[in-house]
């Protein structure tokens, strides 16, 4: 038991780092951070993002793991939590993929228009 709470415990601390080191590349990517904006600089941050990403979906991805390993050998409560799993990567992917894809577009729509102002 406290396993399973000292890893769901990194997992939350590992996502709020990467919210955290997100947002502190965003703000230096439009300038306005305390880190100057440089090539180095944003390739640094950018390169911590991927790891600290890796890090967090391979915690995720061992934790399912141990789940559906839990399911093949009957445990107690492994159905349930497998069907959580499946609920809640559901409820979270697609809104995820709807918001992308429709940023997408606004965002090559209103590049188009820009550019074709200007040029």
């Amino acid at each position: 038991m406290t396993n399973a709470l000292k890893n769901i415990k990194l997992i939350i601390f590992t996502s709020t780092l990467c919210i955290g080191v997100g947002i502190l590349t965003f703000f230096t990517f439009i300038n306005q951070s305390f880190i100057k904006l440089n090539e180095t600089n944003l390739q640094i941050l950018l390169g911590i993002d991927l790891l600290l990403l890796i890090l967090f979906f391979s915690l995720i991805y061992l934790e399912v793991s141990k789940i559906l390993k839990l399911r093949r050998k009957k445990k107690t409560g492994s159905e349930t939590s497998l069907r959580y799993i499946v609920f809640l990567a559901s409820s979270t992917i697609l809104p995820s993929v709807l918001i992308a894809l429709f940023s997408l577009v606004l965002f090559n729509v209103s590049l188009t228009k820009y550019f074709d102002k200007k040029i």
